[in-house]
């Protein structure tokens, strides 16, 4: 049949595209489908839904078997309503549940039957085509139909319908009653008639051996739509599992007979679906503080990253064309059903990293903003008129949505970070597949979920998961589809330079925000409180383990002795403890993410003390529960002068002067954020300019993000910006399009 295919395609024949748009249809008043939208491309839709769901009503309003509302085209022909002559002529063949075959007459004679309307010739060769697709009717083809097995006279009702030579096959329920070998051998049939060139949309309740067989698949629920997607998801989706295979519905409990804590299993979202990964293969994240399970979540494949990326490229088709209003609308949905799973955040951002209740409703707070303003931004996505020196030429700059944006988010600021990676591509009228962290994979799925609360249509927002093992393989994948026109990312300095390395690879723009080293500079003139409150916030907020966190304290030697004494007693004051533990009260410093930063904060504290430092509060920990620590008198020789810390673990230089304090902060490789002290403001200024950053505040902290903001770093610390209207110019292709409004002259 293969062969048959290539010759129907080498001699030009249109594979059938049926197109179904808002239909409705049922018995006299009764209305048994309502609006119902589906493209049933070329190979094997199956349609799947309990009794009773409408499938059957279905097909028989496709073939003009009942009266129908709504429009169904074949290709770009408009079929009539109720003229079944007319879908036949059309190329339409359905094959009703029950057969319906002569059982008094013969295999050949039922077969002829098929072919009844074309010449003889003709119809003997289509005989002879028949005997060779189904072998078993031709040893039989004087049987009496009557007197055949039901799964052999379901063969003759297909082979009959061939007959006919259709481009599109209809087969309502070809498994009904049948044993499992002949369902398999059936639905085998099925899927060589689609690779042949045949459109076949079957009706079928064999869920997990239609799934098998076909390339698409929609759910049927009440006579309306509840899933629809690659036939290969739908069988991991939440939504076939739990109503059609048996699979008990998720929820997060602990394992009986055990002291172990509860679990959350996460999913991914493509495609609107909720689905495991291929092959079921899972990886575990666990909670910092003692080791238990808190999530596990899908590992997706290579293919699973395809999946997500081609979900995300065929929405794009619809979403790109949508107006500012319904992306606005959507997007402040999402943002009230995001801070409406705020609870659920504080639970999974706990128990993933450790953090504390505080800073998790904080990061929904300040993301649910991001989508508000992102919501505003739909109507800022605007071009130019520029001048053009040919005549009668209207030239403009026009801004439009790029295509698929890849993001990919971290897990210290998880709520933040993630929905930042989205949210601005989504208003410009991109879709999005937000690759989760591995160290937070239930925490960003929650987001994934307020997006598909707030109702944002199939494939413009997928999620995606991998085992740690497996993350190069599978952004490599995604950066190399042809449909990804953008990436971002937010991370380690490290990875990012793979990651942009990859980019280049790959000729694909990418916006990175990366390590920081940030400096909070305190001149002689300035107020001490306020200075020590914004380095106490930078500094131990989330543990330090903020990109912005304040890492180095520039503090100039005549306030030097003064300011330490206060930002000490303030540090010792921090409550430290288990975030999930109510009954000492709310903490600030909660767990750190995991031991390797406990190992690396006390590698820095050892070689800082042993080259010359005070230890001023805090100290070396064996656990991930981290005080507030502050090194004073660090100098270059330390590693904690230049390194990172991402944790609760602070360095103070003392300087000598402006220009000392301007030229030890910009002794760095990283270039994030900054922060300078100083009662005169236009003196602070001055050093502010003068600071090698892409953020810089004069008398605020350095940790300090709004939506609005072109936030973004130099040097080590990345490239281009997110936020406000400078995300719009990162998420958007900038077009030069003329329009020749007078006749032009040509020198030939």
């Amino acid at each position: 049949m293969k062969n048959d295919l290539a010759q129907a395609l080498s001699a030009g024949r249109r594979l059938a595209h049926l197109r179904v748009d808002a239909l409705s249809a049922g018995y006299g008043a009764f209305m048994v489908l309502r609006d119902l939208r589906l493209d049933v491309k070329p190979g094997l839709t199956v349609i799947l839904g309990p009794n009773g769901a409408g499938k059957t009503t279905l097909l028989n309003a496709i073939a003009g078997l009942l009266p129908r509302g709504g429009e169904v085209w074949l290709d770009d022909e408009l079929l009539p309503a109720q003229n079944t002559t007319e879908a036949v002529r059309r190329g339409l063949a359905l094959v009703p549940e029950g057969r319906q075959l002569f059982p008094q007459m013969t295999v050949t004679e039922n077969l002829e039957l098929g072919g009844w309307l074309i010449a003889p010739a003709e119809r003997r060769k289509r005989l002879a085509q028949a005997w060779r697709d189904f072998p078993k009717l031709a040893e039989r083809a004087l049987q009496l139909a009557g007197t055949m097995s039901g799964g052999e006279q379901q063969m003759v009702a297909v082979a009959r319908a061939m007959m006919s030579a259709p481009r599109l096959l209809m087969l309502d329920e070809p498994s009904l009653g049948l044993a499992p070998k002949m369902v398999a051998e059936l639905l085998a049939i099925a899927r060589r008639i689609a690779d042949a060139g045949t459109t076949v949309l079957m009706v079928e309740q064999n869920v997990r051996k239609a799934l098998a067989v076909a390339d698409r698949g929609y759910v049927l629920e009440r006579g309306r739509l509840v899933a629809s997607g690659p036939a290969a998801l739908l069988a991991r989706s939440t939504v076939i599992r739990q109503a059609y295979l048996g699979a008990a519905a998720r929820h997060p409990s602990s394992v009986p007979g055990t002291k172990e804590p509860p679990m959350s299993d996460s999913s991914m979202l493509i495609n609107g679906l909720a689905v495991s990964a291929e092959k079921g293969a899972t990886f575990e994240r666990r909670n910092p503080l003692d080791g238990s399970v808190a999530t596990r979540a899908p590992a997706a494949s290579i293919a699973d990253a395809v999946a997500a990326v081609d979900a995300a490229s065929e929405a794009f088709k619809t979403w790109s064309q949508s107006g500012p209003g319904e992306r606005r609308a959507l997007l402040l949905k999402a943002a009230a059903a995001l801070e409406a799973k705020t609870p659920l955040f504080v639970d999974a951002v706990s128990a993933e990293t450790g953090a504390t209740g505080l800073w998790a409703g904080f990061n929904v707070m300040l993301a649910a903003g991001m989508l508000q303003e992102a919501a505003a931004l739909t109507t800022q996505i605007g071009g130019e008129v520029i001048p053009s020196d040919v005549p009668g030429s209207l030239a403009m700059g026009v801004r439009q949505p790029a295509g698929v944006v890849l993001g990919i988010a971290p897990w210290n600021a998880p709520v933040i970070l993630g929905v930042r990676a989205i949210a601005t591509p989504l208003a410009c009228g991109n879709t999005v597949v937000l690759k989760g962290s591995e160290m937070c994979p239930r925490t960003h799925q929650l987001i994934a979920e307020a997006f598909h609360d707030a109702g944002f249509p199939p494939g413009v927002v997928n999620y995606v998961t991998n085992a740690p093992a497996d993350a190069a393989a599978v952004v490599e994948a995604m950066v190399a589809h042809p449909a990804v026109r953008r990436i971002n990312f937010t991370g380690s300095t490290r990875v990012g330079r793979l990651i942009a390395l990859t980019c280049a690879k790959h000729l694909k723009p990418v916006v990175l925000e990366l390590g920081g080293k940030a400096p909070l500079v305190v001149l002689d003139d300035a107020d001490l409180d306020a200075a020590v409150n914004a380095a106490a916030f930078g500094a131990f907020a989330n543990s330090g383990q903020i990109c912005m966190s304040t890492e180095r304290i520039v503090v100039d030697g005549k306030i030097a002795d003064d300011f330490v004494a206060k930002l000490a007693a303030k540090a010792k004051r921090l409550p430290l403890g288990d975030p999930r533990d109510a009954s000492k009260g709310p903490v600030v410093l909660g767990s750190v993410v995991d031991m390797s930063t406990v190992e690396r904060c006390n590698a820095l504290i050892d070689d800082a003390l042993a080259k010359g430092a005070t230890l001023v509060c805090g100290g070396k920990c064996d656990n991930t529960l981290m005080p507030a620590t502050l090194l004073d008198r660090v100098v270059p020789s330390m590693r904690i002068y230049h390194e990172e810390s991402f944790g609760p673990v602070k360095a103070i230089v003392r300087v000598d002067g402006i220009e000392a304090a301007i030229a030890c902060a910009n002794d760095n490789e990283y270039g994030l954020a900054a922060a300078v002290f100083g009662r005169d403001v236009a003196r602070a200024w001055n050093v502010a300019r003068r600071i090698e950053s892409g953020i810089c505040h004069v008398n605020g902290p350095t940790v300090h993000d709004e939506a609005q903001m072109p936030f973004g770093g130099v040097k080590a610390s990345g490239m281009g910006r997110f936020g406000g209207k400078a995300g719009i110019a990162e998420f958007t292709e900038l077009r030069w399009i003329t329009v020749q409004t007078t006749p032009r002259q040509y020198p030939f």
